[in-house]
């Protein structure tokens, strides 16, 4: 179930298809195969090491017949009417915001530089990332010798 889940977490603003561009992520599908083959592995010559028992024919069968159902259900799940309260987040929205580093000679947008909210989100993310690192790398800096506060310090002879 959880592998089929993947799929349709790959679309999630109520798109239809969720096979949609399914291969044009080689690393979607590849890691999707690979986890598809490694737990097949594992239910059927894992046991020492995971203590299960393999499955027979029909019971696989059963598996995928309800791996598949959560395709179904997604499918479902996405006749349910949005309503005027419910916001769309991202759904394909792109947002004209555009970044200092965005701008021409002129300070005219430069082609492309329109982000989708989700790269606005990432990029907010990596910045406050980078300030944190920047603020902690500050507190590892040695003190100056001769800062003010240090001179307030009275020394004490030992």
């Amino acid at each position: 179930m959880t592998l089929f889940n993947e799929i349709n977490c790959r679309k999630i603003h109520g798109e239809k298809n969720v096979f949609r561009g399914f291969f044009t992520n080689p690393i979607f599908y590849g890691i999707w195969i690979v986890t598809f083959v490694v737990q097949i592995l594992l239910v059927q010559y894992g046991s020492f090491a995971f203590s299960c028992v393999p499955l027979t024919l029909e019971q696989w069968m059963w598996c995928l017949l309800f791996g598949v159902t959560v395709l179904l259900w997604n499918q479902l799940v996405n006749l349910i009417p949005v309503t005027r309260h419910m916001p769309k987040w991202g759904a394909g929205e792109v947002y004209e915001q555009t970044l200092p580093a965005d701008l021409g000679p002129e300070g005219q947008p430069r082609q492309a530089s329109s982000l989708t909210k989700g790269q606005i989100l990432w990029l907010r993310g990596i910045t406050r990332l980078q300030t944190q690192i920047a603020v902690v790398d500050a507190f590892y800096q040695p003190p100056l010798p001769n800062h003010p506060l240090l001179t307030m310090i009275p020394k004490t002879s030992t």
